[in-house]
């Protein structure tokens, strides 16, 4: 393996760790008391204004139905960082790539199809919910939507010739999942 793909792979896994991190992070400060050891009210709470408020239903529903989508795609992104790290005289590159293989052959369907439907629950939960306090839920969202969108355009060969190694650079970037997620998990965040 070259520095290269494998200061690329350390880069993904290193990406992937954070976005884990920062998941939990959020989720816990999401969920976390309004109120410090002694009841004081954090400051920070009296700056939004108090008709924020969320369809939780159709939040978790998009949630769960975007991570059930892209399961796939981690595990295949996964399978390849291990086969790279593994040494050859272990012999489990050759499995390993197989198996990636096969996932791919049956799990990638949900991936194609359960994506948009998510955007499409997504897009219910923002219109039956109601911020006024933050943007980031929006920026999220419409990070997504291009996602996407740009899925889409791949699995359809919808784009032009020429540009097809672009769009599916630009889809398949993990800059670009990690800045959805990041957007979404600190909107979120500010409006819980």
């Amino acid at each position: 393996m070259n520095p290269g793909s494998q200061m690329k792979a350390l880069f993904l896994l290193i990406s992937m760790i954070l976005c884990l991190f920062l998941i939990s992070v959020s989720q816990g400060y999401a969920d976390g008391q309004k109120e410090g050891k002694h009841g004081i009210k954090k400051a920070y709470e009296h700056s939004f204004k108090k008709d924020d408020h969320g369809n939780e239903t159709t939040g978790e529903v998009a949630a769960w139905m975007f991570g059930v989508a892209n399961f796939p795609v981690a595990l295949s992104v996964i399978l390849k960082t291990l086969a790279r790290f593994i040494p050859p005289r272990l012999n489990f590159r050759d499995p390993l790539t197989r198996f990636n293989r096969q996932q791919k052959q049956y799990l990638m369907k949900v991936h194609y199809w359960l994506n948009p439907i998510a955007l499409g629950v997504a897009l219910i939960h923002l219109s039956l919910s109601s911020c006024t306090s933050t943007a980031f839920p929006e920026w999220g969202l419409g990070i997504m939507l291009v996602t996407v969108l740009l899925g889409l355009m791949m699995k359809f060969k919808l784009s032009p010739a020429s540009m097809r190694q672009k769009v599916f650079r630009f889809h398949t970037s993990p800059i670009l999942l990690i800045a959805a997620i990041s957007i979404l998990l600190i909107g979120h965040s500010i409006v819980d």
